[in-house]
């Protein structure tokens, strides 16, 4: 017997392990309802919605943009580390470092 939140998790795709599960724990949490309707309007509609092969593909899509984002932010990081004496590059570093304290 495998445990609750099992049913809750996700792939490596980004997609959930067990959609139908996911969909009803997060419409019957209306904080996180709310959230994801100011937050991510369409993401919001999809787990309101009846088709979750749409739900899979949205979740699959912010899956790969946070990755793609994540990957983006390193490759500037490593160009900037790279001459760490550039003024412009100092400052940008300083500026990536503001926004981690940030999030």
């Amino acid at each position: 017997m495998s445990a609750p939140t099992n049913n809750l998790s996700f792939n490596p795709d980004g997609s959930a392990v067990n959609p139908g599960a996911f969909q009803q724990h997060i419409r019957s949490d209306s904080n996180l309802m709310a959230q994801l309707f100011q937050n991510d309007p369409e993401l919001a509609q999809a787990v309101l919605g009846n088709d979750l092969n749409k739900l899979q593909d949205l979740l699959r899509e912010r899956h790969r943009q946070k990755s793609d984002l994540r990957r983006q932010q390193e490759e500037e990081l490593a160009l900037l580390y790279a001459d760490p004496f550039n003024v412009e590059a100092q400052k940008k570093i300083e500026a990536a470092i503001h926004q981690g304290f940030n999030r």
